[in-house]
């Protein structure tokens, strides 16, 4: 695989749902592979997925990062995206895809943190007031409807819990409301989406 790839043995827990299925129907199966799965880049090539695959692994994580595809108020850049899905559904690989990342054209920009991991001088504010929430809602219901079906399961979000995610603090009610308003925007669009949410790091802060 290539050495850009992340590979992370993660497990795919499903915290919540607009479908109706008993609770051992997902993920199918009772192979190891069936349960947990690889957390990939979207730079991952076919090569890479085919192997995963080949280890017997039915799942991939992966971002659909805001900011990267809605460059412009309203307008969306799927190409990346269209590509690594394209290539994920080719391959028979089951995703769960996560619609995160905080978007300077609808929050504002601050000091980050000296310790910040990623050495950044400047972060962007996290979707906390109604108009961000609103860009980011219908950012989600654009990504369902193009690319929701039986192998995508949606994760709103990552790790709110942690400064580097969710700026200039964490907040477990704005994210609430975030969610609600993220999976009522996908329902509207496709009634069937699947939607997870809350990967934490660390739920005792949070």
């Amino acid at each position: 695989m290539q050495k850009n790839t992340i590979l992370l043995l993660c497990a795919l827990i499903c915290v919540g749902s607009s479908r109706s299925f008993a609770a051992d129907a997902w993920p199918p199966g009772k192979n190891i592979g069936d349960a947990i799965g690889v957390q990939i880049k979207n730079s991952a090539s076919k090569e890479d997925l085919e192997a995963i695959k080949e280890t017997g692994f039915k799942y991939v994580r992966l971002d659909l990062n805001w900011p990267s595809i809605e460059t412009a108020a309203g307008v969306y850049d799927w190409s990346g995206a269209d590509r690594i899905i394209s290539d994920l559904r080719l391959s028979g690989l089951n995703a769960v895809i996560i619609l995160g990342g905080s978007n300077k054209l609808y929050g504002k920009m601050v000091p980050a943190r000296p310790d910040n991991v990623d050495h950044l001088k400047e972060v962007s504010t996290a979707p906390a007031t109604p108009v961000a929430m609103q860009a980011f809602a219908r950012f989600a219901a654009q990504a369902v409807s193009r690319y929701d079906g039986s192998d995508v399961v949606w994760e709103i979000w990552n790790e709110p819990d942690l400064y580097r995610f969710w700026a200039p603090k964490p907040d477990v009610n704005a994210f609430s409301v975030l969610t609600e308003l993220a999976c009522s925007s996908n329902n509207c669009v496709i009634s069937a989406a699947v939607c997870i949410a809350y990967s934490p790091e660390n739920n005792r802060s949070f």
